[in-house]
């Protein structure tokens, strides 16, 4: 009889603790899919702007989990340029600072080492050298410190260096050296006007040299009526003359930040 008995009780609890396996199961594998989304966290969204996961083994699971148990909601980031100065334009201070530009984005712990990020398409600065719209990035983790370059179409780059992405919007100030709020005294070298200039890729080699020499001279006396049509009007008055010329020689041999 009690043979009998142990053969009923293995009966009624095998099924049971199937259920509770099949019910477990999944369930731990969801919330190991969570320890590495939150491993994957602080990365940054993608630049169209909407909200998402990350790569992981349980990508699928992560998602549903992650929204419907903690309402996760991945921001994207943004750059806006407060100042970037070109030298030597004419005209008063902050009404001819225009400038076609890129940025870049360096790791600020491993010297030497590739953009973490580079604009995929040129931006222009107002008269003012700003620009306020928001400029998308990825690449980065917030709350670490990044070196930020920003390369004009006509002068070599400038680089702030331990720039921390502290909120979803950064401001960099090119006119200082530590990226502080009030405009400074620094400027974009000029004379780096080689290369068709129409894409970052294009935007220059980022050194002043015999060849953008030989670019100038090509357009020596060209009319520039606009002041910022001809990209050889270095500093941008009504004609490519003995000025621009000087601004290159004296900022011959000179290199970028970013070099």
């Amino acid at each position: 009889m009690r043979k009998y008995k142990i053969i009923v009780l293995a009966l009624i609890a095998l099924p049971i603790f199937f259920i509770l396996t099949l019910n477990i199961t999944p369930k731990l594998e969801s919330w190991f899919s969570i320890l590495d989304y939150n491993q994957n966290f602080y990365k940054t969204a993608p630049n169209n702007g909407t909200p998402d996961t990350f790569s992981s083994p349980y990508n699928s699971k992560v998602r549903v989990l992650a929204q419907s148990e903690f309402s996760v909601v991945i921001k994207p980031l943004y750059f806006r340029v407060k100042w970037a100065v070109p030298e030597l334009r004419v005209g008063a201070p902050g009404t001819n600072d225009d400038a076609t530009f890129y940025l870049a984005i360096y790791s600020s712990v491993e010297d030497g080492a590739p953009p973490v990020y580079v604009s995929d398409k040129l931006y222009a600065t107002a008269e003012n050298g700003t620009y306020t719209a928001d400029i998308p990035i990825s690449g980065v983790t917030l709350g670490k410190t990044y070196d930020i370059m920003f390369k004009g179409h006509q002068s070599l780059s400038k680089k702030l260096n331990d720039v921390q992405i502290s909120s979803n919007t950064t401001v960099l100030n090119f006119s200082t050296l530590d990226n502080s709020s009030a405009k400074g005294p620094e400027v974009l070298l000029g004379g780096d006007i080689s290369n068709s200039g129409v894409t970052p890729k294009s935007l220059g080699d980022d050194v002043v040299n015999s060849v953008d020499i030989s670019v100038l001279l090509d357009d020596l006396d060209l009319g520039d009526a606009s002041g910022n049509f001809v990209r050889s009007n270095i500093n941008q008055d009504t004609s490519v003359n003995s000025v621009d010329f000087s601004i290159i020689l004296k900022n011959l041999d000179k290199i970028g930040d970013q070099s």
